[in-house]
């Protein structure tokens, strides 16, 4: 896709303008495809003008946070997203009827998008113009801002424009748009003539993709310059939504003054080089009259031509261009200097106001405190520390900015309940066999742990007692493993259990081929396969030694698809990336359990534990490395977290809730609750 992106800048004070291209980062995100933003908010204060990048910033994060989703999951989970964030800031933003928002996600066959206020997208097919718009609801709730999306097909060669309402029009495509392409300049100068500020992006499916294209305009209100020198600025360069603003009306007022110091100096340079060049001249003796006798002469020979010193001339025109080129020098640098130390004051200005922003939403996390919400006080601090990370030059603010963020996060530390574990050793690491062993999964029994790898024939004991470790190797490679009735229990190829305490291997069935084995776990005399790739989950009973037939679980065929993990404590628990867990209870769905609210915010979970013994959920974040421990209904208990927690595996908790065991590459770590 090639991409252009169209700013039009009228310099208004309340209003801010802004366009947001993501694409994929990898190889898994290419499915969700790219995702377009445009924003505008009006008749606001600058202060404000953060909400459009704090509200992109939070729907891309969520539409790329789980890649096993479809798009049209992945958007209605962003804009869910997006509404809360809307929700939280209606009190100190009047962004209802002055926010205009679109967004897009777009695949090479298929688009989902929607909007908010007065926004405007179009498919160009050949000839023919599509307003894509007209037929969106556009939704008044406070609530639910974003909650009509409409999908539709696109075409090979197709071209999307979405923008503000005054910068595109069906009218003014239909009678321009056949000379709109290519795409220049002074093409678009034809189709804007708009007296507000606005933005498109043009998206070119069928053309190779590129370096995005910005093709910018500006326009000053009556009462300014005509003729000012363009600046325009691009979320590429991730300047805070006040500080561009601030930016662009701070050099255009000095503007005029610069101008003026610039052509006095040149009348000074001037007369100073008229004033050099006259005492460079050699004086001429006056001329006084004398009475001479008049002599008569005969003959006499005509003098000789003066002579000239041209080298003494060549000298004095090189003192005078060196004078004149150190007095324009010195004047260019005391303007240069004049304008940097002017911009950095600006820009200290409104870094200074951003503080102050953040320093409010703190108060007001703490006083969320006080009256006793956690909840409300975390998302407090969590927008103050997504305001932070904005700031990328804090210049001379550096120091306060650190202070600020070490502050809030030591209250969502305390809010949550998270220890650092600094100093933590692993319990025991495997250092022979690797070659052959990549361990996956932990199982803990009588006094036991057992590390096991579906790529190998190997599993490793250590018994906790003795300190020591060995191998022991299986018939077939290791599908999964759990625990049943106390004892390990392991699923391996291509059709057989073996219970270890016993060494019994007993043959099972499967209820259709190619299945994928991603985990096993247990409730009583059952153990329960989880397939991830069809969602399924299939149930099998063991007595006297024998395996009963196959049952699918989930009364609706994968049910359980977008899920990473499963535990069970008589209900079943399926948890996302995203920290989403889904409870079921006779093979239906009876509850979902939103992510809880935490820093930074949960997006890569890979494991759930829980068990009949177990009184909470236990998830881990490899990418964080960290330990959540929740309730059972969703609530954080507290967080582990430590830098030695590298490619975290897997996780047993004993019952009661005694003591975590973690896998953590070779290394398994103890935490005692």
């Amino acid at each position: 896709m090639r991409i252009k992106e169209l700013i039009f800048d009228v310099k208004e004070p309340t209003v801010y303008c802004e366009s947001f291209v993501y694409e994929p980062s990898n190889v898994e995100e290419e499915r969700l495809g790219h995702l377009f933003m445009i924003g505008r908010i009006r008749n606001v204060s600058e202060t404000s003008f953060y909400l459009i990048n704090l509200l992109a910033s939070r729907i891309k994060r969520e539409y790329y946070s789980n890649y096993h989703r479809s798009m049209e999951v992945a958007t209605e989970s962003a804009l869910k997203e997006g509404n809360k964030l809307l929700k939280e800031n209606e009190e100190r933003i009047n962004w209802l009827g002055n926010l205009d928002f679109l967004v897009a996600a777009v695949s090479q066959k298929r688009i989902y998008f929607t909007l908010l206020g007065k926004m405007r997208a179009f498919i160009v097919r050949g000839e023919e113009f599509i307003d894509i718009v007209k037929n969106l609801i556009l939704e008044k709730d406070v609530l639910f801002p974003f909650s009509t999306i409409l999908q539709g097909a696109i075409k090979k060669d197709d071209v999307l424009i979405f923008s503000t309402s005054n910068i595109f029009s069906k009218e003014k495509l239909l009678k321009f748009g056949k000379d709109l392409f290519p795409i220049e300049e002074k093409k678009i100068s034809k189709i804007i003539e708009s007296e507000d500020s606005g933005t498109a992006l043009i998206v070119e499916t069928g053309k190779e993709a590129g370096v995005i294209e910005r093709i910018s305009r500006e326009k000053e209100k009556k009462g300014f310059l005509e003729t000012l020198p363009k600046f325009s600025f691009s979320k590429r360069e991730k300047f805070f939504p006040s500080f561009k603003g601030k930016i662009k009306e701070g050099l255009n007022k000095p503007y005029e003054k610069l101008n003026q110091i610039y052509n006095l100096a040149r009348k000074k340079i001037s007369a100073f080089s008229s004033k050099i060049s006259s005492l460079s001249k050699p004086t001429q003796p006056k001329k006084e009259e004398f009475p001479f006798p008049r002599i008569t002469v005969e003959k006499a020979s005509l003098p000789g031509k003066p002579k000239f010193d041209f080298i003494a001339l060549k000298k004095e025109r090189e003192k005078r261009k060196i004078l004149f080129g150190g007095a324009l020098l010195l004047i260019l640098i005391l303007i240069g200097f004049g304008f940097y130390q002017h911009k950095k004051n600006i820009e200290n200005a409104v870094l200074g106001e951003i503080i102050k922003t953040i320093e409010q939403k703190t108060r007001e996390g703490e006083n969320s405190l006080i009256y006793g919400d956690k909840e409300k006080a975390i998302s407090y601090f969590v927008e103050s520390l997504e305001l932070l990370n904005s700031i990328e030059n804090p210049g001379s603010l550096k120091g306060e900015i650190d202070n600020l963020r070490k502050d809030i996060e030591d209250n969502i530390n305390k809010i949550l309940e998270r220890k650092v574990l600094s100093g933590i050793q692993p319990l025991f690491e495997i250092k022979e066999g690797l070659e052959k062993f990549s361990p996956q999964g932990i199982l803990f029994a009588k006094d036991n742990i057992y590390l096991f790898s579906p790529d190998s024939l190997l599993v490793y004991q250590w018994n906790i007692s003795e300190k020591k470790g060995f191998f022991t190797e299986q018939r077939e490679k290791v599908l999964g493993g759990t625990v049943l009735n106390k004892k390990p229990f392991f699923l391996i190829a291509p059709t057989s259990v073996v219970i270890t305490e016993k060494e019994k291997i007993l043959p099972i069935d499967f209820p259709y081929e190619e299945i994928s084995v991603w985990e096993l776990d247990n409730f009583l005399n059952y153990f329960y396969i989880f397939d991830k790739d069809k969602g399924e989950i299939i149930k099998y009973s063991v007595s006297q030694d024998k395996i009963s037939s196959p049952n699918l679980w989930l009364e609706e065929r994968g049910a359980a698809k977008g899920a990473v993990s499963i535990a069970i404590d008589g209900s079943v628990y399926l948890a996302s990336p995203s920290g989403e867990i889904k409870k079921f209870s006779a093979g239906t769905l009876k509850e979902k359990i939103s992510p809880p609210e935490t820093y930074p915010k949960i997006k890569g979970v890979t494991k759930i534990f829980t068990s009949k013994d177990n009184q909470y959920l236990y998830l881990i974040e490899p990418a964080e490395k960290r330990v959540i421990i929740l309730d059972k209904k969703g609530k954080i208990i507290a967080e582990y977290q430590s830098k030695e927690f590298k490619d975290l595996k897997d996780i047993w908790v004993t019952s009661g809730d005694k003591t975590i065991y973690l896998l953590s590459e070779n290394k398994v770590f103890k935490i005692d609750l």
